[in-house]
């Protein structure tokens, strides 16, 4: 049987992205939201899309599940989108058939970082 999530799951969904961007500290992203099945979609709940050196992502909560779509499940699928697109130039530096080693350091160091202020708010480092 296939479940539908609605409207109010997509607005939980948004909602959620923008409150865990905003407590990672993931910020310099143009956003923008859909609420659809597509080819990306399949078999996923939902999926982020990206182009790092644009700085777009594209949020995507999928139409159809494969089971009924839970609140907890929304929120949890909505930060799980985020720690993609926290990972996303480390993953785009993965794939690139020339990277330095310091391009990776670098980036991994980014992700600490954003990690760190996240759980050590004091002690922020830009």
């Amino acid at each position: 049987m296939r479940d539908k999530t609605t409207k109010k799951h997509f607005e939980l969904f948004k909602s959620e992205v923008l409150k865990w961007l905003n407590t990672l500290g993931i910020k310099g992203w143009r956003l923008h939201f859909y609420h659809e099945d597509s080819d990306d979609t399949a078999g996923c709940w939902a999926i982020v899309r990206y182009k790092t050196v644009d700085r777009v992502a594209e949020f995507v909560l999928a139409r159809t599940w494969t089971s009924e779509p839970l609140d907890h499940e929304v929120a949890q699928t909505a930060f799980h989108e985020c720690l993609e697109l926290l990972l996303a130039p480390l993953v785009n530096l993965a794939r690139e058939r020339y990277v330095s080693e310091n391009a990776i350091v670098e980036e991994t160091h980014h992700v600490i970082r954003t990690i760190e202020n996240t759980f050590y708010p004091d002690l922020v480092v830009e």
